[in-house]
């Protein structure tokens, strides 16, 4: 963000970015030193967008460790319900398989 200087020597606008204490015109060639107080209010626009992008940081942070949390849970909860449904069909193998034999027995007169 570029602040409201002129020159000291021949008044042409100099753009400031509150970088630096003094500032050359670019168009007489002479240095002006940037009053504190400017140098203060652009300190301040600083640290606000620092502060900003840390923010935007701060937050992607914490969607990467919420998902590196969630998604294992949701897998596990699928591979649970998974094993459950496996069991349940064992269970329903087991008991239908000798009923099975005993009917091909029966059919084939063994």
């Amino acid at each position: 963000m570029s602040a409201d200087l002129n020159c000291s020597n021949c008044g042409a606008p100099l753009d400031y970015t509150g970088s630096e204490t003094t500032v050359h015109c670019p168009y007489c060639g002479s240095s002006v030193v940037v009053p504190e107080e400017l140098r203060l209010v652009q300190a301040e626009v600083a640290a606000k967008q620092n502060l900003k992008d840390l923010s935007l940081w701060i937050k992607i942070f914490l969607i990467l460790i919420i998902l590196s949390m969630l998604i294992p849970a949701c897998l596990g909860i699928i591979g649970t319900f998974t094993g459950i449904i496996a069991a349940i069909f064992g269970i329903v193998v087991a008991i239908i398989s000798p009923l099975i034999g005993a009917l091909l027995s029966i059919l084939t007169g063994r």
